[in-house]
């Protein structure tokens, strides 16, 4: 008789801050333990050597109903019996999951964050109009929804980014693997983008970018450059985040306006002190401000970027103009002072590797790093030309 594949039913619950499919807990009475908060039920087994995972729709009840139902299919089959076809009514919806999961994510995330996912699993939906049932997704599904991707075009009317497309997909692969569906799919067949090197402003193009900007202007411009904030950070700054004492600045959530730092961690970023004062002289002009840098309903200004954009085309500036920029070009100054693990805290990196490609973009024209390559390789250079004179006169003593 073959072996009969274990049934192990599996409830989503938070574990340190993060959600998890875990094996919930046995009461005296046999009963499984269930806490507030606890989310979906799935079902785990093999099935001819691979994992099978099968989400419960429903309660405790219905999951166990249905873990009971799947032992007995499994015993079946382990005595050449035809497993029973599982009711529809316990088959979980590809339209269902998804409401389910874009709610969770508006819940547990920023809006932004939740913009990204809910676009990429409903324009999956829309790639795979034939599939009902999440169990009815296949690899053939997600390599469709790639080629899918490639034929949408953005609201500028241009095809989506190689970047792009690759996000999308695994904000979708992050929806299937929450409903249990895992590696249908191998790394290989994911799309590929060829990662783009930060950018960083020269001191040329700073003092440029200053010269044509006024007062409100050079503000942004030198709080974008000094504090390495993110547009999210800089907009949601308060005065309050400021310690003008010690000229330094915090970033620190705002559940009023539903936002939290990006991997929720804060930090404290130290600024320099002729800055600080022209935060503090601001304050003086607006005592009632939370933000510094409300719109005009006194929310926090999502159009911030356009005053340094302004300022750009107004100077004959080129090329890309964003927050990562500027973090790019403070990344480079602070890696002249600080070491990588601190510059990594300050722009608030949990991955060395992120902070150490922003740190790889320094100025390879300048003097000084032109003088660092000729001195790498001089004992390589060939002997330098002789002057026509000098050469002239060689060979007249040769001949002689």
């Amino acid at each position: 008789m073959a072996k009969i594949p274990k049934v192990t039913l599996l409830v989503r619950r938070k574990v340190n801050g993060r959600w998890k499919h875990v094996q919930p807990e046995m009461a005296a009475n046999g009963r499984v333990k269930t806490l507030p908060g606890d989310g979906s039920f799935t079902l785990r087994h093999k099935l001819k050597g691979e994992d099978k995972w099968e989400p419960i729709d429903g309660g405790l009840d219905a999951a166990m109903a249905a873990k009971k139902r799947r032992e007995i299919g499994l015993q079946a089959a382990a005595v050449g019996m035809v497993i029973p076809a599982e009711p529809v009514a316990n088959r979980r919806t590809i339209d269902v999951a998804i409401e389910e999961y874009t709610a969770e994510i508006l819940a547990q995330k920023d809006f932004a964050t939740y913009r990204a996912y809910n676009r990429a699993v409903r324009q999956f939906r829309e790639s795979c109009q034939k599939k009902t049932y999440l169990d009815e997704i296949t690899r053939t599904d997600l390599l469709e929804f790639i080629t899918f991707l490639r034929k949408l075009k953005s609201r500028r009317g241009t095809l989506l980014s190689d970047r792009t497309i690759r996000n999308r997909f695994v904000y979708v692969l992050f929806f299937l693997n929450v409903n249990g569906i895992k590696r249908l799919i191998k790394k290989k067949d994911w799309p590929q983008y060829t990662e783009r090197t930060p950018e960083a402003y020269s001191e040329d193009q700073l003092q440029l970018l200053l010269s044509h900007a006024n007062t409100e202007e050079s503000l942004v411009i030198n709080l974008f450059l000094c504090s390495a904030f993110r547009h999210g950070e800089l907009i949601h700054a308060y005065y309050t985040d400021f310690d003008y004492a010690g000229s330094k600045v915090r970033v620190t959530e705002k559940p009023e306006w539903d936002w939290h730092p990006k991997k929720y961690q804060e930090r404290t970023v130290p600024l320099p002190r002729w800055l600080s004062q022209q935060i503090a002289e601001r304050r003086v002009y607006h005592p009632n401000d939370k933000l510094v840098f409300p719109n005009g309903a006194g929310r926090p200004d999502g159009h911030i970027l356009r005053v340094v954009k302004s300022v750009a085309e107004r100077a004959g500036l080129a090329g890309r103009v964003d927050d990562h920029k500027f973090r790019a070009t403070a990344a480079t100054r602070w890696s002249k002072v600080f070491s990588p693990q601190e510059v990594q805290y300050l722009l608030g990196h949990k991955d060395i590797q992120t902070t150490m490609r922003y740190l790889a973009i320094g100025n390879m024209d300048s003097a000084e790093n032109r003088r660092k390559v000729e001195l790498t390789f001089a004992a390589f250079a060939p002997e330098p030309p002789i002057k026509p004179k000098r050469k002239a006169k060689i060979l007249e003593m040769a001949v002689a």
